[in-house]
């Protein structure tokens, strides 16, 4: 057998046992569909609270920040667990990207995630609403 095919089924092995190695857990898609709720900002901490005096803090969690999060549904989405959708895919260069099974994206301002949410969100939000008025600029105009 060549080294090539060697390596090979080495690689296969290796990555078949740590899928089957107890204690050792693949991230599952998740059971989702288009939709999944979150914690965002909406529209921004200042303008609910209406206190102006407040300061990001490098993304220090700050109970006043955190309670100005709204839940939200987050719609048009793939299913498979990550923020990637007909409108938005999330990427990270920071961390992990966002990814939960069950549908419940409820992050803190101090996780790089919260950001991502609020990217995804925003983004599917506008798009989706721009995509509305492109439809109902089209459509022929009734009598």
């Amino acid at each position: 057998m060549s080294r090539r095919k060697v390596r090979l089924s080495l690689i296969a092995v290796l990555a078949v046992s740590l899928l089957l190695a107890p204690g050792v857990s693949a991230r599952q898609p998740a059971d989702g569909g288009p939709t999944a709720s979150a914690l965002v900002f909406v529209p921004n901490p200042v303008a609910t609270s209406g206190d102006n005096t407040l300061r990001d803090l490098k993304d220090a969690d700050q109970a006043i920040l955190n309670d100005e999060r709204v839940a939200v549904t987050l719609t048009h989405l793939d299913g498979s667990g990550y923020l990637r959708g007909d409108y938005a895919v999330v990427v990270s260069s920071t961390g992990d990207p966002a990814f939960e099974t069950d549908g419940t994206y409820g992050y803190t301002r101090h996780d790089d995630r919260f950001e991502q949410v609020m990217a995804y969100y925003w983004v599917t939000e506008s798009s989706s609403t721009c995509s509305l008025w492109a439809s109902a600029a089209a459509a022929p105009s009734r009598p």
